[in-house]
């Protein structure tokens, strides 16, 4: 049995802590987000990972913890928050004068050609709808939050899953004294 805070996806979820402060400074520079990952996995996962040494004697457990978050944690996050701050960057563009103006627009010619195709009163409940063409990219942005958030929570998901499956094998238990 692991202790909490020497899991993979507790250790993953203090990484992702970490660095998520960080992350908009990166903007699309994927060498700097890995020099920062590097710097946050010295200050987070190493203390943990030589303190696991030190009081638990699990020197081999502790080497295969920092390749698997090696393996599994950092190419993902390090994907994920490149493909997180271009897409910030795109909608900061559209939540500029012309982006906003640009929305209302294209929020009125869909209006407009959906009337045309909707004859009737059907035609005029397309109208209100249309309001929401100023907020198009405040949605946009509150969606790729979103979309982010359950990206790095799975990934967390899959640390536990890699962690629940090692302390199940039966080479491990066979192992431990």
């Amino acid at each position: 049995m692991t202790i909490p805070s020497h899991r993979l996806d507790a250790l993953g979820g203090s990484l992702i802590a970490r660095l998520e402060g960080a992350r908009p400074a990166w903007g699309a520079d994927a060498a700097a987000a890995a020099a920062a990952v590097d710097i946050a996995f010295a200050d987070v996962v190493e203390p943990v990972l030589a303190e696991r040494r030190r009081l638990l004697g699990e020197g081999a457990a502790a080497d295969w913890s920092r390749d698997e978050l090696g393996r599994s944690f950092t190419p993902r996050y390090l994907a994920l928050a490149v493909q997180q701050n271009i897409a910030e960057a795109q909608v900061q563009r559209l939540r500029g004068p012309l982006g906003r103006v640009g929305s209302v627009l294209g929020a009125l010619v869909f209006g407009l050609v959906v009337s045309r195709m909707v004859r009737g009163p059907a035609a005029l409940a397309v109208w209100p709808v249309l309001g929401i063409g100023i907020f198009l990219p405040d949605l946009h942005a509150w969606w790729a939050r979103r979309r982010y958030r359950d990206a790095l929570q799975a990934v967390v998901d899959d640390l536990g899953r890699i962690q629940d499956a090692l302390e199940a094998s039966p080479a491990r238990e066979e192992s431990s004294p």
